[in-house]
């Protein structure tokens, strides 16, 4: 947990390990701990479950 002291208040906010992964976005949201991957694909139109990013993500996680 992380403390903000930020103008005499007080948040305590989750925070994740260093190996750990958390993703979200409109259609599907995961947290993953000790898998890795590392792709590069322009965000462009992302949001849209048949963009490269997309695509590509759920080809990564096919082959995991």
């Amino acid at each position: 947990m992380d403390m903000s002291l930020a103008e005499d208040a007080q948040e305590t906010m989750a925070t994740l390990a260093p190996d750990r992964f958390f993703f979200m976005s409109p259609y599907r949201s995961f947290t993953t701990s000790g898998c890795f991957a590392r792709y590069t694909e322009p965000a462009v139109a992302g949001d849209s479950p048949d963009s490269p990013f997309q695509q590509k993500l759920r080809q990564q996680f096919a082959e995991a």
